[in-house]
């Protein structure tokens, strides 16, 4: 009995651990040593265009560490387009890349496609124009605050177990 208890709790830990929001993620764009990272939350986008894509505005944007005053804009495109773009608003940096498209999903309730992608920079200025013709994108999901709660508990309860078994 207390071996299936055991199963079953590492099982939802594993399990708990594992899953992340639909909603929430961490979008990293790196060139060199330069990163820009950007939690996104497209589920529903700000605004979108069916066939063409959706943009969603980002107030917590770090440039090497460093935040970036008043957010961005972020659009997501549907190919031959582009794919993406940042644009910083009131200094003119902006970013545009071409690649894979990054979402599935009508664009009135996108999901971004979690995965690492060699992108093709078709234009940067500002804080982007010495960026070089290749940047990587990497889009890792966020885990919920309940998941990470049931993976917390699910380690309490083979810890007990554990303990008992002694």
């Amino acid at each position: 009995m207390k071996v299936r208890i055991l199963a079953v709790a590492l099982f939802l830990t594993v399990l708990a651990v594992g899953v992340a929001s639909a909603n929430s993620y961490t979008v990293t764009l790196n060139h060199g040593t330069d990163s820009l990272v950007f939690q996104s939350s497209p589920n529903p986008p700000a605004n979108y265009v069916p066939g063409f894509g959706f943009a969603e505005f980002v107030s917590d944007v770090s440039f090497n560490g460093t935040p970036v005053q008043d957010g961005a804009l972020v659009n997501f495109f549907v190919p031959p387009d582009g794919v993406f773009a940042i644009q910083a608003p009131n200094v003119f940096n902006m970013l545009g890349l071409d690649g894979p498209q990054l979402y599935s999903g009508p664009e009135s309730s996108p999901e971004l496609l979690v995965g690492t992608y060699d992108m093709i920079n078709t234009g940067g200025s500002g804080m982007f124009e010495n960026w070089g013709d290749r940047v990587t994108l990497t889009i890792a999901p966020v885990p919920e605050p309940a998941s990470m709660t049931l993976g917390v508990a699910g380690i309490l309860v083979v810890g007990v177990i554990k303990r008992r078994k002694k």
